[in-house]
């Protein structure tokens, strides 16, 4: 997949310099699990063990301020247009989104970890992906578990923010706070789905209340700060309007392009 993704630079220029640099890679062909796949359940799409060598990155939460702000918003540019270019990467977390620095001391943001993407026309959108804190709350329910709620855009998108909201809420200056972070308890639900769902809607209604305790010095490192209007994008789908469902062409547009600032415009 992640060749796939080098073809789309080249006849995309925004994706240029975006894209991890392969410096060697193995398929371990007997790892495949296409038999047990055929065998339990014909319809999702098989995996196979893929070895991966690229320069080391940096984690994006080691950046603050208006860097972190910017390398933010141009991965999110810049896998809108890997998606509408057929590349599928559904795991969008903190872990995913790194950055490196360029000869001239710019941050570059990019998106790791093609391990889990499909393309366009392939199987696997029914499969839930990604690290429980930063999934869709869409995707933590019964019916999402079974397989029956397709993975969209607009739960990437939704993935994105919660990215954002943990970042402000466990970071400052590029650093984990020693206490005092409001979202820890996110993680005590990694392995039960239903009850990070509960966690988030609860988490929804405070903030939307104003009953989230504050950062503790508010710095430039909050791009937004935790107030509307990236909360109020998932509380209108959830707290308000739960069956809420629009094509992601609307989504990127009301949540991201909208309030994209004039200098990373020139991007799209």
């Amino acid at each position: 997949m992640l060749n796939a993704v080098h073809d789309i630079g080249q006849y995309r220029p925004q994706v240029d310099g975006h894209v991890p640099e392969m410096i060697w890679l193995h398929r371990v062909e007997e790892t495949s699990t296409a038999k047990l796949r055929r065998g339990l359940d014909p319809v999702r799409c098989s995996r196979i063990l893929n070895i991966h060598v690229s320069w080391k990155f940096q984690p994006i939460t080691k950046l603050s301020g208006k860097e972190f702000k910017h390398a933010w918003w141009v991965v999110i540019i810049y896998h809108r247009i890997l998606w509408t270019s057929g590349v599928r990467q559904y795991d969008v977390n903190p872990n995913n989104l790194r950055v490196y620095r360029t000869l001239s001391g710019l941050a570059m943001g990019i998106i790791n970890d093609y391990d889990l993407s499909s393309s366009e026309n392939r199987t696997g959108a029914h499969e839930r992906t990604g690290i429980m804190p930063f999934v869709a709350m869409d995707l933590l329910t019964k019916k999402a578990t079974k397989g029956k709620v397709e993975h969209l855009y607009q739960h990437i998108a939704e993935s994105f923010i919660w990215v954002l909201i943990w970042v402000c809420l466990q970071n400052e200056d590029g650093k984990l706070l020693s206490k005092d972070r409001p979202s820890d308890c996110w993680l005590t639900a990694f392995r039960d789905p239903f009850y990070c769902h509960k966690i988030k809607c609860r988490f929804l209604r405070l903030a939307t209340q104003n009953r989230i305790g504050a950062h503790p010095s508010p710095q430039p490192t909050w791009p937004w700060a935790i107030e509307p209007p990236v909360l109020n994008v998932i509380a209108l789908r959830y707290v308000k309007d739960p069956k809420w469902v629009l094509e992601g062409a609307c989504i990127f547009r009301m949540w991201f392009e909208a309030q994209l600032p004039s200098s990373i415009r020139s991007l799209l």
